[in-house]
């Protein structure tokens, strides 16, 4: 699991390749997501709402509609996945939030 390891620390910190981290080390000039458009491409955008990866979660454990998924940042919204799963299904979304932020990556650049 070193690899999820790495990507939640990355998270955590705010430190993912994103446009919205991008644009504030002026490596992008706006942080709009090249792949729907949205006007911010955040952590939390890329790895749960963009329509890259949305519908990836419509099978997930997780009911995403409650209202009380914390969305100011990608570290609140981990607690309260803590919260919310047993050890084997943070693993697993630990997992997927890694593949999707590959995914929506992949697809900016090849």
């Amino acid at each position: 699991m070193p690899f999820q390891s790495h990507f939640l620390r990355s998270a955590n910190k705010r430190n993912l390749a994103v446009k919205e981290r991008l644009h504030y080390r002026h490596i992008v000039p706006d942080m709009v997501c090249p792949v729907c458009g949205a006007p911010n491409e955040f952590i939390l955008h890329s790895l749960f709402e963009c329509n890259a990866v949305a519908d990836k979660w419509s099978h997930c454990v997780i009911s995403w509609n409650t209202g009380d998924i914390p969305s100011s940042s990608f570290s609140n919204r981990w607690v309260w996945l803590t919260k919310k799963l047993k050890a084997n299904e943070l693993r697993t979304m630990a997992t997927l939030m890694w593949a999707a932020h590959g995914s929506v990556a992949t697809s900016i650049f090849l």
